[in-house]
């Protein structure tokens, strides 16, 4: 099976979440930006980046699912995140 991976930028606090599996869904507003990105797309990964520097922080996560939710009042997808299956650059 081939990996598809969307790539993402987060802030510490919820990349520290995801690492630490205390947050297992990652939501993107159904925004048209995010739609072009992800619909019709059927991604096995997602690559979470820490912020924007030179090395930067990744870890490649699992896609379980994907839905289109009501979150905190606002049409959203919803990723379900698996196992990390790499980290780089980080502790």
């Amino acid at each position: 099976m081939t990996k598809r991976v969307l790539h993402l930028v987060l802030k510490r606090k919820y990349f520290e979440r995801i690492y630490n599996r205390t947050k297992l869904t990652e939501y993107r507003n159904f925004t048209s930006y995010w739609q072009k990105r992800i619909e019709s797309k059927h991604y096995t990964h997602i690559k979470f980046q820490l912020a924007y520097s030179k090395n930067p922080p990744t870890m490649l996560v699992e896609v379980l699912d994907r839905n289109i939710v009501d979150y905190k009042g606002v049409k959203s997808y919803a990723f379900k995140l698996g196992k990390i299956t790499e980290v780089n650059n980080y502790e």
